[in-house]
């Protein structure tokens, strides 16, 4: 029985129920480059992305999704992205980090689960 998850960011919330991510928006990031928000299955998922910020600068997590490109680069181009891309969620380093260093743990290890077979 897997544990459903969710981690409230500052443009967004992310639920994970061992299948599904779900990234829900919601305000006025309705009307930014983000957009609504969407569902992606776990298999779809090649790479994440998680940066846990400082106590001046945002965190985020970000999904790959295939034919969306590597996530890499450089610190500062991760950045840009990560403000843009629709399957990213910025955080506050020091009200949100916990939940969502416990999210990317449960995606992370359910990814190498699935990639070995074992999902």
């Amino acid at each position: 029985m897997t544990t459903t998850i969710t981690a409230v960011g500052k443009d967004g919330t992310i639920t994970f129920d061992g299948a599904l991510i779900t990234i829900e928006r919601s305000g006025k990031t309705l009307l930014g480059p983000k957009g609504r928000g969407q569902q992606l299955a776990l298999a779809h998922v090649t790479a994440v992305d998680f940066n846990p910020g400082t106590r001046l600068a945002a965190g985020w997590i970000d999904f790959a999704l295939p034919g969306s490109g590597p996530l890499g680069g450089t610190p500062a181009a991760a950045a840009r992205r990560a403000t843009t891309s629709p399957t990213a969620v910025l955080f506050s380093h020091r009200k949100h980090l916990a939940d969502f260093k416990a999210l990317h743990d449960a995606i992370t290890h359910a990814l190498a689960e699935l990639r070995a077979g074992g999902a």
